[in-house]
């Protein structure tokens, strides 16, 4: 018996790499990591995997490989350089795809790095419609001349009950779907209702399905944050972002919060020490589009609103990015709102009733964690389940919003930019126009400055268009200098230079003349005893 079966293992191993091969899936790309990936592919019979790869489509010098026979096709690929291209191709005994200028991945920046990156953010959008077909397109032309990252699913990534062939058609495909862009952009999802539709929840809780196949994300702590154990929901650092998919269809969880995603995320948020936190998950806390946030039916979402929302702004997450309702809806820099609309008080839960909108000069500002005294301490919520679904006549008046947009073929996605202590996000409609535009400023706290010449130095407001008011405490009689360099310390100009009085004394900084490019600055003050300190400052357009 054991003869036989090793000759039919040796007979299905022949058969199967005599057959071409044919690629029915991917190749994909999965768990980004600084030094790593991982690529899956789907092939129409078991086959052996293969990937070459290297830093020039023309040499791909590396290799790796498993002669296990399988369909469904994963292999990882390890000591990979940060913040660097390669390029690769998939086989068995023939080429399934790759060794071109389209199959390629960049590496992670390594974690903490302030090294600038983008990401394209999309939910509910396997609709297998033109919208969904519009929406893919403005994103190709947005990111040809800007490139992106990696990716983010919020959700109802196919319709209507999650089942594999759903997936195939609506997501893998390269009419409806994103066969072009899977191949040289890794993406970070979260699973949504219609997801779970083919999803197993067993007693164990080990869920199982179609969406679990397809994806395979971090578990580990191996991108940072704490290791959850399971592909549910997970944490990773990429750059100086602090992500968390939550799974607000993990229903025992959402509801009884003493099981593992509730405990996981507190320590999880308590681990975290990257600058910025972005948390993202199906089903939005808050919206009046094809979901009312507060209709008695909408149970998911007042549990996600009630038991989850507070312990992320406990934590001061920056933005919450969520899909479900077929809309889009941006909130104010806000915190305390837990309950139903009508309990919304501007008075004291919006943190920032401005547009958020740098080129207005009222970008949201926040302190980097550990400093200031929390008055800026709030989250900007996004709904964004209009990648490929509309509603003809949502409401969209829910008051903790500042902007919104949605009707009847009204679909988009959002644009993420990171660079150093900001974040800009873009609301990029199907016609390719910026609908929304907000920028969240991460700085050091102003008040009490602890270095040796004062008491206190403040500079308001900052950022700032042109002018800059500088404020500062003596104990005595100072003859200072103030000057302006640029981020590598070559001096601009000098703009003070003289006495100031003893106690509290206010400098009007005028940089209108200097036609200087937005950007980060810093004003170095030096007194009579040649001591310096510097403060750092941010210009607008």
């Amino acid at each position: 018996m054991k003869k036989f079966a090793l000759i039919l293992s040796i007979f299905s191993f022949v058969i199967g790499n005599l057959h071409a091969q044919n690629l029915m899936r991917g190749p994909y790309l999965q768990s980004m990591l600084p030094t790593g990936v991982k690529i899956m592919w789907r092939t129409d019979v078991p086959a052996i995997s293969k990937i070459e790869f290297g830093l020039s489509k023309d040499n791909l010098s590396e290799t790796i490989s498993s002669d296990s026979l399988e369909i469904d096709h994963v292999l990882e690929l390890k000591n990979l350089i940060p913040s660097t291209t390669y390029f690769y191709k998939v086989s068995a005994n023939n080429v399934l795809a790759g060794g071109d200028e389209w199959h390629h991945f960049t590496t992670a920046p390594p974690f903490g790095s302030t090294t600038p990156f983008r990401a394209w953010i999309l939910g509910d959008f396997g609709a297998e419609n033109q919208d969904q077909i519009l929406v893919k397109r403005s994103f190709l032309e947005y990111s040809a001349a800007n490139p992106v990252d990696f990716w983010m699913w919020l959700g109802d990534n196919t319709y209507t009950s999650g089942k594999d062939f759903e997936y195939q058609n609506s997501v893998f495909s390269s009419d409806y779907g994103y066969d072009s862009i899977f191949r040289y952009l890794p993406f970070y999802p979260t699973p949504g209702n219609h997801d779970y539709g083919s999803v197993i929840q067993g007693a164990n809780g080990v869920h199982r399905g179609p969406y679990f196949n397809i994806v395979n994300v971090f578990q580990n702590g191996e991108a940072g944050g704490e290791p959850s154990n399971t592909e549910k929901y997970y944490s990773y650092d990429y750059g100086n972002v602090h992500f968390i998919s939550l799974n607000s269809e993990s229903y025992t969880e959402v509801f009884l919060t003493n099981l593992g995603m509730k405990n996981w995320l507190i320590r999880d948020l308590q681990k975290n020490t990257q600058p910025f936190t972005v948390v993202y998950w199906h089903q939005c806390p808050y919206s009046k589009g094809s979901h009312n946030s507060d209709a008695a039916w909408e149970i998911v979402i007042r549990a996600m609103r009630e038991n989850f929302v507070p312990i992320l702004e406990e934590y001061n997450v920056d933005l919450v990015l969520t899909g479900h309702s077929h809309v889009f809806e941006r909130s104010y820099l806000m915190h305390g709102h837990y309950a139903n609309s009508a309990s919304f008080d501007s008075a004291t839960m919006v943190v920032n009733g401005s547009s958020g909108n740098i080129d207005e000069g009222t970008p949201y500002l926040k302190f980097l964690p550990g400093e200031g005294d929390g008055s800026r301490n709030g989250t900007v919520y996004v709904v964004a389940g209009n990648g490929g679904k509309s509603e003809p006549n949502p409401a969209l008046n829910h008051p903790a919003f500042f902007a919104v947009d949605g009707g009847e073929g009204v679909c988009g996605s959002l644009i993420m930019d990171v660079e150093d202590n900001r974040i800009d996000m873009r609301y990029l409609r199907k016609n390719g126009t910026i609908g929304d535009y907000f920028t969240i400023i991460k700085e050091t706290s102003t008040g009490i400055n602890q270095n040796e010449i004062f008491q206190k130095l403040n500079v308001f407001p900052n950022p700032s268009k042109n002018e800059i008011n500088l404020e500062l405490f003596s104990e005595n009689i100072n003859k200072i200098r103030i000057s302006l360099l640029d981020i590598n310390g070559k001096q601009l100009g000098i703009y003070f230079d003289g006495n100031i009085l003893k106690g509290n004394n206010t400098i009007k900084l005028d940089f209108s003349n200097l036609n200087l490019a937005p950007g980060t600055y810093f004003l170095n003050i030096t007194d009579n005893e040649n001591k310096q300190e510097s403060v750092k400052i941010m210009l607008l357009e």
